[in-house]
Parts: structure tokens; sequence; C-alpha cells
């Protein structure tokens, strides 16, 4: 499953007040969050998301969850999408949104090192 550890952060409504939509438009397509729903106990942020790659539209939810080291980004467990360039350079985003948020907040545990930018 892809997903990327953010090691640092206590909280998510902060994350949450500061998370902004993105939109990447790339030869084949474009890539892009939406609206972003923090959950009642605001240990976990659902995001929307749509990946629009050679002509092929993947709508799907991202989930940052808390953890103790920080929080995980990754699919939503009930999310069933094909996990493309596209799909995983989503999720890579939101990771390196939350890293911009605190010059302390690290990349841990991943498997998207590819999509991540600053790789």
């Amino acid at each position: 499953m892809p997903h990327v550890v953010v090691q640092g952060p206590s909280a998510l409504e902060p994350i949450f007040s500061a998370l902004e939509e993105m939109a990447e438009k790339r030869e084949d397509g474009i890539l892009k969050t939406q609206t972003a729903y923090l959950a009642q106990d605001q240990r976990s942020i659902v995001v929307e998301a749509l990946a629009i790659e050679g002509g092929e539209k993947r709508a799907f939810f991202a989930l940052m969850s808390q953890r103790e080291d920080g929080l995980v980004v990754r699919l939503h467990p009930t999310t069933e999408v094909e996990k493309t360039w596209g799909v995983k350079r989503i999720l890579a985003a939101l990771a390196e949104q939350v890293l911009g948020m605190d010059a302390s907040f690290q990349v841990g545990e991943t498997n998207l090192r590819a999509q991540l930018t600053g790789s």
C-alpha cells in the first residue's frame, strides 16, 4: 500500500487548517486534491482526490491519520483504485505539504521516494 510517514506532527487540527488544495498539470493529465474533512475526534483527515492520466479518471480518498510518531498519508482503506504514478504522486504531494509546515518534520518510512519532489 503506498504511504508516507511524516515524523513530528502531534496534532492534526493545525495541519487540517493549513492544508491547501493542489493541482498539478502534467503532460498526460491533471492531479488534484479537493475538499478535506477532519474527523470529529481530530485524529484523521480525509481528502478527496482526482488523478487524470492518459484520459483515465481515478477518483479516490487519501487518508492522513495520526500515530505516535507523527502521521501517515495513504489511501483510505475503503478506496479501490489502481495505484498509478499519479495516485502515488498525490499522496506524496499531501505529505510534502505537511513537511513544509514545520522545519522539524521529517520523512519517515515510505515507499513513495520516487514521487517525493525533494528526493
